[in-house]
């Protein structure tokens, strides 16, 4: 009863702290007015309107011409507001398929469109020009965070056959563990309502465990053979929901693991048995990040929440809770302060199922895996300043504070556990989808290891 107490209480506590973030910027948000038709049928019905009687395209090489008219939130022949157009255009950016997306709106009863337009018809043409990037590769990706390096290769295409689909397949390496997974990806699936992903993976993970102090407490290698489904629905253009089901088995094993971790880890219990776990879960995302070529700015809070049952030597159920708000500004001289905040519990006993922090994550500048809990909160801040650009590549310098707090117990779930901050730089290439260096080196401010080197392919977040 002590332990559902908890648990209702940090429940409780996570409901009002989202309650209190969505109070906050719900109004810069503006979800009643965002993205929603006009409604109107007559011009005088809507102040400003025009009528689009054609859309044309130009600079599609590989997209198809539907990949187009899926984001646009009208027809041709509809009345128009400039803010829905606007809202569309950003759509197809959010894409991230085209480097470019600009439009005009050309009045047709003028130049080359003077013969197909009566003389008194207010009828628009809008022209969308957009700039495509190659979207299918090979890639490299690499990070390190404390003692652990991460290498991962692999093959992509965010616009499958041109109609805006992604397929992901890829090998990595954590640590001397190798790991492979394929993702598959429709964001307008069935109609354009739903975003479907698919995913299928094979991943080993080395786990080190340490106690409060740092010191080593067990280790042990973990097997997972695993498929997951998600499912969301956008019900408006800031608000998705939908439904996550997983299915993976674990084993356990003292492979490629030290003596001095086995031998702790037998200290502690040994070694626990095959595990297989059901997940099913809710989820949903509020608000929406707008992407400008490197630039990003917006506000989003996605949330989940699990039900697993378990079965082998877990012979249980649990719960499980993550939240995650995220939130980027603009600044002068094309600056990004971005904000990244987390929550979440899992009541599940096992230790390879609880949070952990460390530097390829939540926290930069210390080990890996340095603390773990059933219980945490992250957050993280960064100025990213750009001081060099031409027309293949930015060079962006970041300022950085990372704090977490992991604990097993609901009621020190606020609690501070480690502090760093730092300085980076990201080498981003703009004609590449996603291909972004990054390195950070990072110091101590309170319960941290450190000082310590960060560096890998993306954003940190």
């Amino acid at each position: 009863m002590g332990v559902l107490a908890a648990t209702g209480a940090t429940v409780r506590r996570a409901v009002m702290l989202l309650l209190v973030l969505v109070a906050l910027w719900s109004a810069e948000l503006g979800l009643a007015q965002a993205g929603e038709p006009t409604g109107a049928t007559e011009a005088e019905e809507c102040d400003g309107c025009v009528r689009v009687d054609a859309i044309v395209v130009d600079g599609l090489l590989r997209t198809h011409r539907d990949v187009i008219e899926r984001e646009l939130l009208f027809e041709e022949g509809e009345l128009v507001s400039i803010d829905e157009i606007e809202e569309s255009v950003q759509r197809l950016r959010n894409t991230e398929i085209f480097r470019r997306v600009d439009y005009e709106l050309v009045d047709r009863r003028i130049g080359a469109h003077a013969e197909e337009a009566g003389e008194e018809d207010p009828g628009m043409l809008l022209a969308i020009d957009v700039d495509e990037r190659w979207t299918m590769s090979a890639f490299f990706q690499f990070g390190q965070g404390g003692d652990t390096f991460h290498i991962m290769v692999g093959a992509m295409d965010i616009n499958l056959r041109g109609k805006n689909q992604h397929l992901e397949a890829t090998y990595s390496r954590l640590g001397d563990a190798n790991s492979a997974a394929a993702l598959y990806r429709h964001p307008r699936a069935f109609g354009g309502s739903l975003e479907l992903a698919l995913r299928g993976q094979f991943n080993n993970r080395l786990y080190t465990l340490y106690d409060g102090e740092g010191v080593v407490e067990g280790g042990f290698m973990r097997r997972r053979r695993g498929i997951s489904l998600r499912l969301d629905r956008e019900i408006h253009p800031l608000v998705r929901a939908g439904v996550r089901s997983a299915f993976f088995a674990d084993d356990f094993s003292y492979e490629m693991v030290s003596e001095e971790r086995r031998q702790a880890q037998e200290a502690a219990g040994g070694l626990r048995g095959p595990i297989q776990t059901w997940r099913l879960g809710l989820g949903g995302r509020l608000g929406r990040l707008d992407q400008d070529e490197y630039r990003i700015s917006g506000t989003s809070l996605d949330a989940d929440l699990y039900k697993n049952v378990h079965f082998g030597d877990l012979d249980r159920r649990s719960r499980e809770f993550r939240a995650t708000l995220r939130h980027f500004v603009d600044l002068r001289r094309n600056a990004t302060l971005g904000m990244r905040g987390r929550i979440g519990f899992v009541t599940a006993d096992a230790e390879h199922m609880k949070y952990f922090a460390g530097g390829l994550d939540a926290i930069r500048g210390t080990y890996d895996m340095r603390h773990r809990g059933s219980h945490y909160w992250s957050g993280n801040m960064e100025l990213r300043v750009p001081s060099i650009k031409n027309d293949w590549m930015v060079i962006q310098h970041a300022l950085f504070v990372d704090g977490v707090g992991v604990t097993q117990y609901s009621s020190q779930v606020f609690d501070l556990t480690a502090v760093t901050t730092g300085t980076g730089v990201r080498l981003i290439f703009r004609d590449l989808h996603a291909l972004i260096i990054r390195i950070d080196y990072a110091l101590p401010v309170w319960g941290a290891d450190g000082p310590g080197l960060s560096f890998g392919a993306g954003q940190f977040f």
